[in-house]
């Protein structure tokens, strides 16, 4: 496991989910879904909400940001470790999908149609975790 728990991980992985939501290439990309986004991330347990229904996007880790009547367009299950290897640019979502490596309920093709704007992402994920002096994220 590259994080020690959920805080770690969302103070990581979170935090530059929310940071790139304000890029207006990434953020009007998901805003196009119009889709509230759940993701059930294993190893540590953490549960990730994406809400592209406004036009900043925002990413919430907190249980109560989203109302338990809420139904999520897409449900994404993955180990903490590959949603981390996916934004480093290190797992295909392609391979992870057919593998099983990341699991999806509901329209696959909303989420491979996001692919172009994740690309110049993995650069800057790579960029924050230096920047957070976390060097041995980068090196996996």
């Amino acid at each position: 496991m590259y994080f020690v728990n959920a805080d770690d991980f969302q103070g990581t992985l979170g935090v530059f989910l929310a940071k790139i939501m304000d890029d207006p290439t990434v953020g009007d990309a998901f805003a196009s879904t119009n889709a509230l986004v759940k993701i059930i991330f294993t190893e540590p347990d953490t549960i990730m909400w994406i809400d592209c229904r406004q036009p900043v996007p925002s990413v919430s880790t907190d249980p109560a940001a989203v109302p338990e009547t809420e139904v999520p367009d897409m449900v994404l299950n993955m180990s903490a470790d590959n949603g981390h290897r996916f934004w480093l640019g290190r797992l295909s979502l392609p391979v992870a999908l057919t593998s099983r490596k990341v699991k999806v309920k509901g329209p696959t093709s909303m989420l491979m149609k996001l692919l172009p704007a994740f690309k110049p992402v993995y650069r800057g994920y790579e960029e924050f975790l230096l920047e957070r002096g976390r060097q041995d994220l980068v090196s996996v």
